[in-house]
């Protein structure tokens, strides 16, 4: 009886553990330029999700190669190098299977880059915070969202169409998305540029969350997800 009561004692305090760290408020950072910053910041913790192949070629820890030398024979080393081979080929298909949505949507942009990335990532966030994932939108606040493009190209013909297309495709996106989720400020300076040869872009935004809130519109979503499924809408 007396283990019992323990254990249930250990259980409970598990789970106000576990409702508290849900109920500590989370931001994500992303910031958009030449290349896609992705970070999470919780009480101290600040967790950088690397992008592309550079930003994850800089979190790998340096080998020392010279004790790998002095350890392991010729014989040893290839061995090794073939076990190692075949977890990595391994961890890379595991990688692909299990890749986050989010990073993998980010990561497709940042390969498609210029003025299609850009009015692509509007129209989709516009898209998916006016229908299936609504309920997550509407708990997420906007803390600041900063956009700074100047459109240019290598003649004036081109920088026109761009600038056209761009605001065709940011502003609409951005009025609607701003209608579903509760924001403190945003700015908005896009611009051509007739002297400029490249596009320039800086978008930077700061979303703030609660995650026990965002499960519960997680799963709302869900069920709504089903609904549309159903009806053949989705």
């Amino acid at each position: 009886m007396i283990v019992l009561k323990i254990i249930l004692w250990v259980l409970l305090a598990l789970l106000l553990l576990i409702a508290a760290a849900l109920a500590v408020p989370t931001r994500v950072f992303v910031r958009y330029t030449d290349e896609v910053f992705l970070q999470i910041r919780y009480l101290f913790l600040k967790i950088t999700i690397p992008i592309t192949e550079e930003q994850k070629a800089q979190k790998k820890p340096k080998r020392n190669k010279k004790k790998e030398k002095e350890k392991k024979t010729d014989t040893e080393k290839t061995s090794a190098e073939n076990k190692k081979s075949n977890k990595d080929r391994k961890e890379k298909k595991d990688k692909k299977k299990k890749q986050n949505p989010v990073v993998k949507w980010l990561k497709s942009l940042y390969n498609k880059g210029g003025v299609d990335a850009i009015i692509t990532a509007f129209k989709d966030i516009a898209s998916l915070a006016g229908n299936v994932l609504k309920p997550i939108f509407k708990n997420l606040r906007l803390r600041r969202l900063d956009i700074d493009i100047t459109v240019a190209a290598d003649n004036a013909a081109d920088t026109a169409i761009n600038y056209g297309r761009l605001c065709a495709g940011v502003y609409p996106a951005l009025t609607l998305l701003l209608k579903i989720m509760k924001y403190d400020r945003y700015s908005v300076n896009i611009r051509p540029d007739f002297d400029k040869k490249a596009l320039e872009t800086d978008i930077c935004a700061e979303i703030a969350l609660v995650p026990w809130v965002v499960i519960g519109g997680a799963v709302h979503a869900l069920v709504r997800a089903v609904g549309f499924k159903l009806k053949g809408e989705f």
